[in-house]
């Protein structure tokens, strides 16, 4: 049997499309798209009887579309190929390849290793620019985070992701490393909280399944942060919430509205996380992405809202294909 949806892949720009769907040779394909600092990853089962498919080495870059038919195919991006996987009885070889490769080639360092450093007078933009520019990723920002200036922070045994996460919290915004066409590396993207990516309507006959926590507002308790001015030695704290439970920051700010802005962020990233809809759709849409905003109509008043995607996953085989995703509420 042949694969359920209409699929073009690429290794290194040469497309192998037609030989292996000749031969019957794709199993199944799996496209993990996330917000965040995950990486988006493809995963292809491949039929490995004899004669034995000749696999590039890991390094090499992978490219997928996939749609409903030839003339809906969506470009769902490039991937490094790590090291495949073969398996017998039957004869299977399974790839995987990941959206950015973590391979730093600036200080020599993967994106995840901690280190140390000092940041002062810098903009987003430019703190973007140079964690980028150490791991030979493409940034990404969008223009209203840009300018913003960042508080002398201090980089202590983090890595540059998690570090990079942490600081762009502060404004509301969120990290992730994304596929980049003409960057073998990917690209680490800095995103505020409204989207640029056209909205979807999905209504019941569009779902298969959906599952989500009821209530207008998921409480998250509060969130302390505090403050210290070296200079006239005042210092402080503020709470964004109340309740339990009680989160408190071990981030130190320089003023009290940075302290404020930090404490109202992570409260609202708290609520969003904890307010989380699975659905599973009835078939592919390569339309909906990791930030897609997603307008629910027909469920009940409480689902009946817009809510954006932070994990879209299209897979294929050869009984179905079909797209699910992980949104949170928009507060």
């Amino acid at each position: 049997m042949g694969l359920s949806a209409a699929c073009r892949i690429e290794i290194d720009g040469v497309d192998r499309t037609d030989q292996w769907a000749r031969e019957r040779r794709i199993l199944s394909i799996d496209v993990d798209d996330r917000e965040g600092e995950i990486s988006d990853s493809c995963t292809i089962e491949l039929d490995d009887r004899e004669p034995h498919i000749a696999w590039p080495p890991e390094g090499k870059r992978l490219r997928v579309w996939l749609g409903n038919d030839e003339t809906d195919l969506t470009d769902l991006g490039s991937y490094t190929l790590d090291a495949p996987h073969a398996s017998a009885p039957p004869s299977r070889l399974t790839v995987k390849g990941h959206a950015a490769n973590f391979v730093a080639k600036g200080p020599g360092l993967p994106i995840q290793t901690p280190r140390s450093r000092t940041w002062s007078g810098v903009s987003l933009g430019d703190m973007l620019n140079t964690i980028a520019q150490d791991h030979s990723l493409l940034p990404r920002i969008q223009k209203t985070l840009e300018g913003e200036i960042v508080d002398p922070v201090e980089q202590v045994w983090e890595s540059d992701l998690v570090f990079l996460k942490r600081v762009a919290l502060r404004y509301g915004a969120r990290v992730r490393v994304k596929g980049a066409s003409g960057n073998p590396g990917g690209a680490l993207e800095i995103v505020g909280a409204g989207s640029q990516l056209p909205q979807v309507v999905l209504t019941p006959l569009d779902v298969e399944q959906w599952s989500a926590p009821l209530g207008n507002r998921i409480k998250a308790g509060a969130v302390t942060a505090f403050w210290f001015n070296p200079k006239s030695g005042a210092s402080g704290s503020v709470t964004a919430g109340s309740g339990e439970p009680r989160l408190v920051s071990s981030e130190p700010f320089d003023t009290a509205s940075s302290a404020k802005n930090h404490a109202k962020n992570r409260l609202k990233d708290t609520e969003r996380r904890s307010a989380q809809l699975s659905v599973s759709l009835t078939r592919l849409n390569t339309a909906i992405a990791s930030g897609t905003p997603i307008a629910f109509s027909g469920f009940r008043s409480e689902v009946d809202t817009i809510w954006n995607v932070v994990q879209a996953r299209h897979y294929a085989d050869a009984s179905r294909a079909r797209t699910t995703l992980v949104a949170e509420r928009s507060f």
